[in-house]
Order: structure tokens, then sequence, then C-alpha cells
């Protein structure tokens, strides 16, 4: 359910904290929540193009607030920006972000997986705009909670390079977007084709529009690969 406190603070925040403000506004279309779910609620990889035309291109990546609601179909405005160019302490919380994007969502390919680095990516948001963690609960030693993930983000971020981190962006809602004009009374650049009450979201996704749901293949899929490469093996191997 949508919380216009938390909205704002994250809103605020995000966009304060930023140094890039200024930019261009991109069409954002939220395409779909991606395959995985924790039972009630989509929780990723969320999919999005971002412009239109011959100019459209994918994005992928995990949402950072789990109080705005998006449909498929709904469009807004947003902006890309460097996590790295954020003020302290968001730009440190989103380098977390993008270590456990890197390092385990990208690998994840059931719901059971994606679900709690999703909710650990959730409570990250939280933080930024300053409320309390709602997901970390339990023994963060426990090797795939919640409060793993997150103590395991906060240990192990600063062992990647800035360079790396400057590889990451956040797509923020540009302040013409649907939501923040209910909030300043500003005239709508484009319609809302999304359900009643969405509200655009916050996505973070590696330069260049991140990676798509994970396409391991399922042990069975092996199987009958290695069978085939060896019956192809035997095949060419009688015709020498």
């Amino acid at each position: 359910m949508f919380n216009l406190r938390n909205f704002v603070l994250l809103f605020a925040l995000l966009t304060l904290a930023s140094a890039t403000a200024g930019a261009t506004p991109i069409l954002v279309t939220f395409n779909n929540g991606g395959p995985y779910s924790d039972g009630s609620v989509s929780v990723g990889i969320y999919s999005l193009t971002l412009g239109s035309g011959q100019n459209a291109s994918p994005f992928y990546g995990p949402c950072l607030s789990d109080s705005l609601e998006v449909t498929g179909g709904q469009q807004w405005y947003g902006g890309l920006d460097n996590i790295v160019d954020f003020s302290a302490p968001t730009n440190q919380l989103l380098e977390q972000a993008a270590y456990i994007d890197q390092t385990y969502l990208t690998f994840a390919s059931t719901s059971a997986a994606v679900t709690p680095i999703q909710y650990a990516l959730w409570d990250i948001g939280n933080e930024i705009s300053g409320q309390p963690l709602k997901y970390a609960t339990g023994n963060p030693a426990t090797v795939g909670s919640v409060g793993w993930y997150l103590a395991q983000a906060q240990n192990n971020y600063g062992t990647l390079s800035t360079s790396f981190y400057s590889g990451w962006s956040v797509l923020v809602p540009d302040q013409g977007s649907t939501l923040s004009a209910e909030l300043t009374g500003a005239q709508y650049p484009i319609a809302d084709i999304g359900a009643s009450g969405s509200e655009p979201q916050y996505f973070l996704s590696q330069v260049g529009g991140g990676n798509p749901p994970s396409q391991t293949p399922e042990p069975v899929t092996m199987l009958m690969l290695g069978t085939a490469l060896i019956l192809l093996g035997c095949k060419r191997h009688r015709k020498n």
C-alpha cells in the first residue's frame, strides 16, 4: 500500500543527495514485475523500457521502495543518477545495494532465492528514507536471510572500487512525473496509463540497462544438452 510519508522522504533524500539534477527526463515504461514472487507480490527482476521508438532500450533491476506500487504499462518520466554522485550516507547505502545486486541477485534464479535479496534491498531503501528496517529480522548469521545479505553488504561493499560503483545508476522519478505532479500541483507531462493509485518507483541498475532474470539452465536441460553433444560426437566419430 502506498505510504505518502515514505515516498516524500525517499524522493526528497534521493533528489537532494544527487549532484546530477537537470538531466533531460527519460520516458519510463514499466513492463512487468519479473518472473519471481514472494507469494503475494512480485519481487523482480523488474523489467522496464527507457525511451520510445528506435531510441527505446531495456532496463532491468530491483526496486528500492516497498511502499510504492506500479503496474504493467504504467509510464512516467525519470532520470538516471549515478550512485557515486549522491552524498553520504546515501551513496554508501546505494553502493551496498549495488554490491548485493552484483554479488547475489545476478545469480539468483528461483523465487525462494530472489525474495530475501529483494527484501534486503527494500530495507536499504527504508534506511535511505529514515525508516526502520522491516525485513531484517532473525539472526544475520543465518546464510541467505535478509539480515545476512545486509551484513554481507555492510562488511564487504568497501572491497569494490569507486570505478565499479560508477557503473551503477538509480532511476529516480522526475519531478514532473505523475505522483510528484500530484504533490506539487504541476501539470502532468504525460498520462498515467497505469491503474488508479499507481506511483512511479525507484530502480537500481548497472549503466547500460542491467541484466534480465538469470537464464541458468535447469539440471534436466543441462542433461539433455550433454546427451545431445555426446550423440553428436559419436556420429561424427563414426563418419571419420
